[in-house]
């Protein structure tokens, strides 16, 4: 087991960090007493990524090349569009998300234009609707499954996704699953790494991690973050 201290990168846009989850604390505020922001949809569930995990591990998956910055990332099932904001603005990697409902695919719309009036610009960062399964999907605006380099998902049909990317993508690409629980690797996928994210280490803007393997005898935190990353 591997422990440590990630601080952000120090050289990324914190102004855009900054800004980017003052509007989502804001958002997530205005509709906590009706016990949001979550959705159910008809494809599966709305649940808004933690942010500062997640730009914490990106960071990490930057600094350590274990991820392409330069190259497109896909956030399959983007929801309200905060990670495609936070890949694009924040750690400048050009960013497509794909959305099946269409409520949530007008309101990331929105998020992203008034993002972007805040000064929060980065690489370019587009919100497409339709299913991430569906090659359709992304030939409507040019693209190819297969261009994306990383494809980040956060624990909603995360099977469906690693299929695809097991059988379609080209060697090379990256799967990046974030959840409440450590996954079994996939099969046509090797894990590279596991990591368990946790807040409250009492250095502000830092995440603790442990990048360890995945066993019947590691203790699995019910209330932890955990983040893996996949091969092709």
């Amino acid at each position: 087991m591997k422990l440590g201290l990630i601080m952000p990168h120090p050289t990324s846009n914190q102004h855009s960090f900054g800004a980017l989850k003052r509007h989502f604390d804001q958002v997530d505020l205005a509709e906590s007493d009706s016990g949001g922001p979550y959705k159910h949809t008809a494809v599966g569930q709305f649940l808004p990524s933690p942010l500062l995990h997640v730009q914490v591990a990106f960071h990490y998956l930057i600094e350590t090349a274990v991820i392409n910055a330069s190259a497109l990332l896909l956030d399959a099932g983007s929801g309200d569009g905060r990670i495609v904001a936070l890949t694009a603005f924040v750690h400048g990697i050009p960013t497509v998300g794909v959305e099946y409902d269409d409520e949530l695919v007008g309101i990331s719309r929105g998020y992203l234009k008034s993002l972007e009036h805040l000064g929060t610009r980065g690489a370019s960062a587009s919100i497409l609707q339709g299913d991430f399964t569906d090659d359709e999907t992304y030939k409507r605006v040019g693209l190819k499954f297969e261009d994306f380099a990383t494809v980040f998902n956060y624990i909603n049909n995360e099977r469906t996704i690693a299929i695809k990317v097991a059988q379609q993508s080209p060697p090379g690409t990256k799967l990046i699953v974030l959840g409440a629980f450590p996954l079994p690797e996939f099969e046509g996928l090797t894990l590279e790494h596991n990591l368990h994210l946790a807040t409250g280490t009492g250095v502000a803007n830092s995440v603790a991690f442990a990048d360890r393997p995945l066993s019947e005898n590691v203790y699995i935190d019910p209330n932890a973050t955990y983040l893996q990353v996949y091969l092709k």
